[in-house]
């Protein structure tokens, strides 16, 4: 049975290889792009920041956000109020109806 022989590298072939491949690793990759493009916008915290929670009025990045509870965005002390108002009055009306509704024990 012939046995393929292998062929050789010349050591200007090694070294031009060698070369080759260290320039393909410092080019960065479209990964390592986005992501350097990424970090250089500003942060994005979550979706429940782009609107007003009470107006659904667009709040760009940058601008004063009112926060009340845990993820309300409001785009101002009025409409951040009008929902504290709303949300007293669900409290209010919720003990309303836990004192109408009959106990239960016989």
């Amino acid at each position: 049975m012939a046995m393929k022989r292998n062929r050789v590298d010349t050591t200007e072939e090694l070294t031009a290889s060698f070369a080759t491949k260290q320039q393909q690793q410092k080019q960065p990759t479209e990964d390592q792009t986005r992501v350097k493009a990424k970090e250089s916008d500003p942060p994005k915290l979550g979706h429940f920041l782009d609107n007003c929670h009470n107006c659904k009025k667009h709040m760009p990045v940058g601008v004063k956000v009112h926060m009340y509870r845990d993820f309300c965005g409001f785009c101002s002390v009025g409409c951040r109020e009008i929902q504290m108002a709303l949300d007293n009055l669900a409290e209010k009306q919720a003990k309303l109806a836990q004192k109408q509704l009959p106990s239960c024990s016989d």
